[in-house]
């Protein structure tokens, strides 16, 4: 009963929206209700937070792996415009060369 309990908290609120404060008074409610046992609460609300340490890293780690992709990316892309704008100096460079004749 308490794994069913762990997963309709974690699926209904949205496990990245809740807080510890929160997560005791849903527990709270659902021993007063006599739905779980306090010591089954507890469980429940050290698993819950678990969780959310868990994909609070996860999540950190795959913003940090993005932005250095991004990072990367735009390096790229700023030694190609660095290289085109060089061609396109030169070019107009030879085209006042050409004028100035």
């Amino acid at each position: 009963m308490r794994h069913l309990i762990k997963k309709s908290i974690l699926l209904g609120l949205g496990v990245a929206s809740l807080t510890k404060e929160r997560i005791d008074k849903l527990v709270a409610e659902f021993v007063r209700r006599k739905v779980i046992t306090t010591k089954d609460g507890k469980w429940v609300a050290r698993k819950v937070l678990g969780e959310i340490a868990k994909n609070k890293k996860r999540l950190e780690k795959l913003a940090k792996l993005q932005a250095e992709v991004l990072e990367i990316s735009a390096k790229s892309i700023e030694r190609r415009l660095v290289k085109r704008g060089k061609k396109t100096a030169k070019k107009i460079l030879r085209m006042a060369a050409k004028e100035l004749r």
